[in-house]
């Protein structure tokens, strides 16, 4: 097997992981400081899934670095809003747009993502299995650790992402196959 093949199974992988670190991350975010309520769930993964299927519709080529830089950076706009805005239901409508913006950095993985393989069962595969260790991590991590994790836990999957994309030389998603 060669090394780009491992790259592209690691990028895939990682990327599942921070994306379950976001979506989890907001979802803790709005259950402790703007709801506190069940719903807060529903409402993060409503949106997550709003943006998702918009990043499934993008055709332009080379995003996925900026839309995953943008769903990163707005997580912590809406983490430091909440913050400031403490059970603030005016809130909502915000933070659903940010939610929207990170989720369509996995829509447009999921478009694009398989190109790097030669089957895209095999893409699907590493990326979920990155998802679920991001959520089985996720979940102790916010008992255990509590806003520390929200304040650095979907920073840290970012970091990791990209420090294995410039490992990569830059060169991941997508190539034509």
């Amino acid at each position: 097997m060669n090394k780009s093949l491992h790259l592209n199974k690691t990028l895939a992988f990682i990327a599942g992981v921070h994306f379950a670190f976001l979506q989890f991350a907001y979802y803790f975010v709005l259950e402790a400081f703007l709801t506190s309520r069940s719903i807060s769930f529903f409402i993060a993964l409503l949106f997550w899934l709003v943006g998702f299927l918009m990043g499934l519709n993008i055709k332009k080529n080379g995003l996925f670095i900026l839309l995953l830089s943008a769903g990163t950076l707005t997580y912590y706009c809406g983490f430091l809003l909440n913050q400031l805005f403490l059970y603030n239901k005016n809130l909502f409508f915000i933070i659903s747009l940010f939610i929207i913006v990170s989720g369509i950095s996995p829509g447009y993985l999921f478009s694009k993502g398989g190109d790097n393989f030669a089957r895209v069962k095999d893409f699907f595969f590493h990326e979920n299995n990155g998802f679920i260790l991001g959520v089985l991590l996720s979940l102790p991590a916010i008992l255990f650790y509590g806003s520390l994790f929200l304040k650095i836990g979907p920073a840290a999957g970012f970091v990791f992402f990209m420090l294995m994309f410039f490992l990569s030389n830059g060169h991941w998603l997508p190539r034509k196959r």
